[in-house]
């Protein structure tokens, strides 16, 4: 009798061990997020954009509404025969960013929206960046784009390019490019019936990164058409990769679980 109640006491701790082992395998990420900017250039212009950034349910992450802003940049000329579509006779650019999440990974996805009042094709150029406390090394990253053009005036035309035939989505860790997650390079996306759309999308990874020691951020830069609609989604997702002493130890507590489990069902059969 007392032999058994050895064995399934000391099966409990191994078990207890054990479980206390996977969960700290399984726990948070390393990383942690604050607040993250965004802002955008238009016509040579840095725009920063009111952000509304409030904590999640989760620890870690952030809930992010930027609403509608219409950044006002002049006069438009009365003379345009387009004068009318124009917000109060403002030149400028509407943007949007609603429905964004950023987590502890970090992560962070949304849906931007840019509708072009300049009064000419201009290049803009989204930034986002996500602060990282504390660093971390290695990791692994991937992301994906979703992007769309819309003649939204019924004008008959409108057209969407990558700037110089570069990419559209470039994503950078610590201020670094990261030119292995570079998306749609050399893309043209051009409508040409009244009211009509066309878009496209691109993913890449997952890869593995180096070290993120400060933040994580992503450049969308195209050519937009005057009085058209562009809108995308897209994601950069940068997750820490556990070291190889922790995949031993997620296996340790594993192995604890299972001879646990095994002397539990020895002593009840005695």
């Amino acid at each position: 009798m007392l032999m058994g109640e050895h064995l399934r006491k000391l099966s409990a701790s191994v078990a207890g061990l054990g479980l206390l082992i996977l969960i700290a395998c399984v726990g948070p990420a390393t990383a942690d997020t604050i607040s993250p900017e965004l802002w955008v250039n238009v016509d040579g212009n840095d725009i920063q954009l009111p952000i509304v950034a409030t904590p999640g349910t989760k620890p870690g992450t952030w809930n992010i509404a930027a609403g509608e802003t219409f950044v006002e940049l002049g006069d438009a000329d009365p003379q345009d025969p387009n004068y009318g579509y124009y917000p109060d006779g403002k030149i400028g650019i509407d943007v949007a960013w609603d429905d964004a999440t950023t987590d502890a990974d970090p992560f962070v996805t949304g849906g931007i929206s840019v509708l072009n009042f300049t009064g000419s094709t201009q290049i803009f150029t989204l930034n986002f960046l996500q602060p990282v406390i504390p660093s971390f090394a290695p990791s692994i990253s991937s992301g994906s784009i979703s992007i769309q053009v819309r003649d939204i005036f019924n004008s008959g035309a409108a057209q969407l390019t990558s700037t110089g035939g570069g990419a559209i989505y470039n994503p950078s860790i610590d201020g670094g490019l990261l030119a292995a997650g570079q998306l749609l390079s050399g893309t043209t996306l051009t409508v040409a019936s009244a009211g009509q759309s066309a878009g496209t999308t691109a993913s890449f990874g997952p890869i593995a990164t180096g070290a993120v020691n400060t933040s994580i951020s992503l450049q969308i830069q195209f050519s937009l058409t005057n009085l058209d609609l562009a809108t995308g989604t897209s994601v950069f997702e940068v997750v820490p990769v556990p070291e190889p002493s922790s995949f031993a130890l997620c296996g340790m507590g594993l192995a604890m679980l299972v001879a646990g489990a095994v002397r539990k069902r020895r002593s009840v059969r005695r």
